[in-house]
């Protein structure tokens, strides 16, 4: 399983990124409803 996550949260310095709390959990129901 793959999730694209490049266009959520945003960029804190060049290399990370900060998810917010909404972005997070839609990840989690991703991963939910596919497994």
């Amino acid at each position: 399983m793959f999730i694209d996550t490049r266009k959520m949260g945003t960029m804190t310095d060049r290399r990370q990124r900060e998810l917010t709390e909404e972005e997070l959990n839609q990840i989690v129901d991703t991963y939910h409803n596919w497994e």
